[in-house]
């Protein structure tokens, strides 16, 4: 099997992409949300958009480069705000 890495997929509603750091507001809005911490094994929430800057800067840019790694943030097609995450 070939690794293609976090490749862009689209639905008629959906866009699966990588996370970028325009994206660091949505995904802090995302791990800081109650509703959402429920669903999280282990990742703690948020406490502020510094700490989503640090880790898409430092762990996801990396990890993007890899074939192996797939980490998606979901959006509605067309737009940019990211509104869900799917990692493997």
């Amino acid at each position: 099997m070939n690794n293609l890495g976090t490749q862009i997929l689209q639905s008629d509603r959906l866009e699966l992409k990588k996370i970028t750091l325009d994206n660091a507001q949505d995904l802090y809005e995302l791990l800081s949300d109650d509703k959402v911490q429920e669903f999280l094994a282990g990742i703690p929430p948020y406490t502020g958009v510094e700490m989503a800057i640090t880790y898409i800067g430092n762990v996801l840019e990396k990890k993007y480069m890899e074939d192996d790694f797939y980490d998606w943030g979901i959006f509605e097609k067309g737009k940019d705000k990211l509104i869900g995450r799917i990692t493997v």
